[in-house]
């Protein structure tokens, strides 16, 4: 697989374009010679088109399916695939029939033996890619990248193993477009995107909106759960949406937020509801003789401020990517904007 060539169609009539970004390739070339007025040289795109262009999802799903078994420079490794990874087990969808049956905290799983170099994932649904705009681990600056991402756990022969190892990114920013990093977590290594899911159906406070609402006459479904990096450790964010009970509803007459921050899951109307909700600030310091001190208001924007302002800009983003045609830049500029708002209000409330 390859993502030699981007196809442009215009809008307006019809005709299509071929942008070859990667010149070294011979099949591209080959078909340059067969139909030189249809393909032109990658660096003839117009910048404001370039900012559009995503990395394919289905090269990316190949690449981390491999990644996780072939990432070794030593070959008893590899051979033993006990240091291996598999692509995260995906979250449900909807809420589980039974909390009890679910699996909770970290599992040591089942090591694979001297002789598996054949042994194979389990045959369960994986965590399916998503785009958004990340933002480097301590990387000292606001400006996040549109790139797509992916989180892998250790390799287990029975998918025991449910802990985030770590998480791939691939950058859709024109300036570093198909860059990939990989994040790699350190011991003890946190709970897992479906550890999550879990946690949230049985948190109490969670559960009890949950049942009443996934009764009959309506059903719960639950959105794409994304991982944010802040400075001391993963926002785990997931929206929850109520519907009538029938196939070709489309209506949505409930929506909530979940959120899990630091082994604490809580649930609320906005995002604002649950970042306040999963920090816990500091208490008052005291003086030598017991009383407290007081500190005094200023002028700078408070935690909520910024939060509900992040909320605003998520909603001017959703706004721009649903017009018709689809507003990209807008997206992705509001999107940062954000992200960047919610890690600063994070960081504020944890320094």
């Amino acid at each position: 697989m390859r993502n030699s060539v981007k196809a442009v169609v215009d809008a307006y009539t019809g005709e299509t374009t071929f942008y070859i970004m990667d010149a070294k390739d011979p099949i591209a070339k080959m078909w340059k010679k067969a139909f030189p007025d249809l393909f032109r040289k990658g660096s003839e795109v117009d910048p404001q088109l370039a900012a559009h262009f995503r990395y394919p999802e289905d090269l990316f799903r190949v690449q981390t399916n491999l990644f996780g078994r072939y990432q070794f420079d030593d070959a008893t490794l590899f051979f033993n695939r006990d240091a291996a990874w598999s692509i995260a087990q995906a979250p449900a969808n909807a809420p589980e029939l039974s909390s009890s049956s679910a699996s909770f905290g970290t599992s040591t799983g089942v090591a694979p033996a001297v002789d598996s170099i054949n042994a194979e994932d389990a045959n369960v649904e994986r965590f399916t890619p998503y785009y958004t705009i990340f933002h480097a681990p301590n990387d000292g600056t606001d400006v996040g990248e549109f790139s797509m991402l992916r989180p892998f756990v250790p390799f287990s022969s029975d998918d025991s193993r449910k802990e985030l190892r770590s998480f791939m990114v691939v950058s859709s920013d024109p300036k570093t477009y198909g860059k990939m990093k990989v994040y790699e977590m350190t011991s003890p290594l946190p709970p897992g995107p479906a550890t999550i899911a879990s946690e949230f159906e049985s948190e109490p406070t969670i559960s009890q909106v949950i049942t009443p609402l996934d009764q009959r006459g309506s059903r719960v479904t639950f959105g794409d759960l994304q991982i944010v990096s802040v400075s001391k450790g993963l926002v785990y964010l997931r929206p929850m949406f109520v519907q009538p009970d029938g196939n070709d509803s489309k209506q949505v007459f409930v929506r909530k937020v979940l959120a899990s921050y630091n082994g604490r899951a809580v649930i609320g109307d906005s995002l604002t509801d649950v970042i306040g909700g999963t920090t816990v600030t500091s208490p008052p310091s005291t003086d030598a003789t017991g009383s407290t001190v007081t500190t005094q208001p200023t002028s700078a924007e408070t935690p909520a401020q910024m939060l509900a302002r992040a909320e605003q800009l998520f909603a001017d983003a959703d706004a721009a990517l649903s017009q018709n045609p689809p507003d990209f830049a807008t997206y992705q500029t509001k999107q940062a904007e954000a992200r960047a708002l919610v890690k600063k209000a994070l960081q504020s409330i944890n320094d």
